[in-house]
């Protein structure tokens, strides 16, 4: 023991009083570490937790959106046979009495005074004119429509390509 003798007895009991400190240090910081881990996994298993929960609400409000769209597509394509068939069915009456006149057959009955006479031909082209442009004024506030359903249709597009 003659290594030991080198070091002077009041230094032994420093030596003791460091390690003691240095091992109470030691203790202290590992016992911090996993404190702190624990807490480090407690937020994370938080975190994780809320992540989940706003994934899902996403996902809702995503079917959500789809089944309102496939809605709303439905009742526009709905409307738009509708529209379709309508048409279709004025195209129809249009050609129909192309060739037919308006007025009826004159009838044979006495002249009276209480009458007004018109020309068949003239008073069936005066008809024919007004309904035309009845027709021509219906077209043209359909016409005026259909370019705001297509500029509604084409802002749409826009908006849904910039949120890709």
């Amino acid at each position: 023991m003659g290594f030991l003798s080198i070091i002077p007895a009041w230094a032994w009991r420093w030596i003791a009083i460091l390690s003691v400190g240095a091992a109470l240090y030691g203790t202290g910081w590992i016992k911090g570490k996993i404190h702190e881990e624990k807490l480090f996994d407690e937020y994370k298993s938080q975190v994780k937790a809320v992540g989940d929960r706003q994934n899902y609400l996403t996902q809702e409000t995503i079917k959500v959106h789809k089944a309102l769209k496939e809605t709303s597509d439905a009742k526009a394509k709905t409307a738009a046979a509708e529209r379709d068939a309508a048409l279709e069915r004025v195209r129809t009456l249009q050609s129909t009495s192309a060739s037919r006149s308006f007025l009826p057959r004159t009838s044979p009955s006495t002249a009276s005074s209480n009458r007004v006479c018109f020309a068949a031909d003239q008073l069936d082209r005066g008809v024919r004119q007004a309904i035309d442009r009845l027709q021509q004024r219906v077209v043209a506030g359909a016409a005026e429509g259909q370019r705001g359903v297509d500029t509604a249709v084409v802002c749409r597009d826009w908006a849904k390509s910039r949120g890709e």
